[in-house]
Parts: C-alpha cells; sequence; structure tokens
C-alpha cells in the first residue's frame, strides 16, 4: 500500500475507509474487511519489535450511506482527522443507490444521477488523497435477498442484481 515507513520520525499513513455497510462489517462474524485491514496494520506496528505507530485507520462507514452521502461527509472527517503525510481512500459504496425501497421499481438513484455522483466522488477523492482503491460487489442468489426488512422504518429494500449490472461504470 504505497509508500513504507520504517524509521523514528516518519509520517504516519493515514488510511480513510468510506463506504456502506459492506465497508463496515456489516454482517462478517468478527467484522469486515475494513476489520481485517485495522488487525493487519495493528499487528505490524504493535507486535515484538514491531515498526511502531505507522499508520492510522479511520473506517468512516455507515450501513445504508449512498455516494452522495460520501460525497457529503468525508471533506468534514479529512479536515478533522487528517495530518501531514500519506492519506489512502479505500472506497466501498454504490450498492444502496441501486436498490429500490418499499417496491422493486422505486430506485434510490437512477443511472444518470449514480454515474454523476460517483464521478464527482472520484474527481474529488483523486484530488484530496495519495491513494485511492474502489471496491466492488459480488453477485448473489437474489431469492435468498429479496426482499429485505428495515428495522429502522418498517419498510423493505429490494437490491436486485440486474439494477446493479446497470450501474457498473467501465
Amino acid at each position: 500500500m504505497g509508500r513504507a515507513c520504517t524509521g523514528k520520525g516518519c509520517a504516519v499513513k493515514q488510511i480513510f475507509i468510506l463506504g456502506s455497510s459492506n465497508a463496515f462489517g456489516v454482517g462478517g462474524e468478527n467484522g469486515g474487511w475494513a476489520d481485517k485491514i485495522k488487525k493487519h496494520y495493528q499487528k505490524k506496528m504493535y507486535q515484538e519489535s514491531g515498526l511502531g505507530e505507522i499508520c492510522q485507520i479511520y473506517n468512516f462507514s455507515k450501513p445504508g450511506a449512498t455516494v452522495g452521502f460520501v460525497l457529503d461527509t468525508y471533506p468534514d472527517q479529512l479536515k478533522h482527522y487528517g495530518i501531514k503525510g500519506q492519506k489512502v481512500a479505500i472506497v466501498s459504496v454504490g450498492g444502496n443507490n441501486a436498490k429500490a425501497e418499499n417496491t422493486k421499481d422505486n430506485y434510490v438513484s437512477s443511472v444518470e444521477k449514480f454515474e454523476q455522483q460517483m464521478g464527482q466522488l472520484f474527481d474529488k477523492l483523486n484530488q484530496d488523497f495519495d491513494d485511492v482503491m474502489a471496491l466492488g460487489y459480488r453477485f448473489y442468489d437474489e431469492t435468498k435477498t429479496l426482499p429485505k426488512s428495515n428495522p429502522m422504518t418498517g419498510g423493505c429494500s429490494f437490491f436486485g442484481m440486474s439494477e446493479r449490472k446497470n450501474l457498473i461504470v467501465s
């Protein structure tokens, strides 16, 4: 992941994880992929004869987040937590833009709005971070996931793979 810092006085690398439930770790027995990144770096830093504090990891993900949410919130997070040194953004967002709420055709975002917001997000991230990584989604069996009840609102969501296929940006 970019430049390594192995001596005292090195700038600290910061990793900002941005996204939705996938990045937050919802559904993982031992957390999600973001937790694995954190554990990896903590082991490198704090094991016997470790490298010391060379990295800070912030997970600003939120279940239910959309591209617009990340676009609106990450600048303040970067302003409040960013320090001098290498900054890396790892982003996993967009699935909630492809979902339909309460009925199968009430989509959160149109394909056009998704493409526009995703383009804005990555343009801004590439200006603000040294490195930007994007993680996507895997296909799944819709018969096991539809509809998904929302305990917060009492409604339901439809995450159809055909809708996600339409939101793939080339």
